[in-house]
């Protein structure tokens, strides 16, 4: 798997890990936030016009508009955190499905977090899915170490276009049977802000878009 340039994708771990302020958040699916570089470049909403499984989807929309400072385009990401409590020492799958429209590059994201610390991260920034593509399975797969505080996770769009998702989960599987594709540079130490994790929720919610 080839490594990725700290320069492309250092900024964008940083800035995934603080919560973006956007009016667009307003309108988003219950139990979810909304992350992201640049002031208004994605708009994430929740959506029954089109959805692979019961009635709704989330959708991130953008015109590309460059990020803050201008390093390179903007992003936006739906974002949802647990405690690790029911993680920690183990596999754990992302799994959901992804349409697309024009897309620059979107995917699934999953990352484990060590107190302030990133201990292990997936953003599909090695398989992007671009372009216009029908509604397509994913699956991502971290170790989260012991001692891990929260687990991260959600939908990304990098630069213009549209991405749906839909139908979530985030399971504990067989590292035997599942494969990791964890990116993260183990000669890179990245910082994330620290949340409490006694204050987060267990076990995820809403992973099929259906409550607003």
């Amino acid at each position: 798997m080839p490594m990725l340039r700290p320069n492309r994708w250092a900024l964008p771990m940083l800035v995934l890990a603080a919560v973006a302020t956007m009016a667009a958040q307003q309108s988003l699916p219950k139990g979810w936030t909304m992350d992201g570089s640049g002031p208004q470049v994605t708009a994430i909403t929740r959506t029954c016009d089109d959805a692979h499984g019961g009635r709704c989807s989330v959708r991130l929309s953008s015109d590309g508009a460059p990020s803050l400072g201008g390093f390179g385009p903007g992003f936006g990401a739906l974002a949802q955190r647990v405690s690790a409590a029911e993680y920690a020492g183990r596999r754990v799958a992302l799994s959901g499905w992804l349409k697309t429209k024009n897309a620059k590059a979107a995917g699934l994201w999953l990352r484990a977090n060590a107190g302030a610390t990133v201990a292990a991260f997936d953003n599909m920034d090695d398989r992007r899915v671009v372009g216009t593509e029908p509604w397509t399975r994913y699956t991502l797969a971290i170790d989260v170490p012991e001692g891990a505080s929260a687990v991260a996770f959600g939908v990304l769009l990098t630069g213009g276009g549209t991405v749906w998702g839909d139908d979530l989960e985030l399971v504990v599987v067989d590292e035997r049977e599942v494969p990791s594709t964890d990116i993260l540079p183990r000669d890179k130490v990245f910082r994330t802000i620290s949340r409490d994790a006694a204050k987060m929720p267990r076990r995820p919610v809403n992973l099929g878009f259906e409550e607003e």
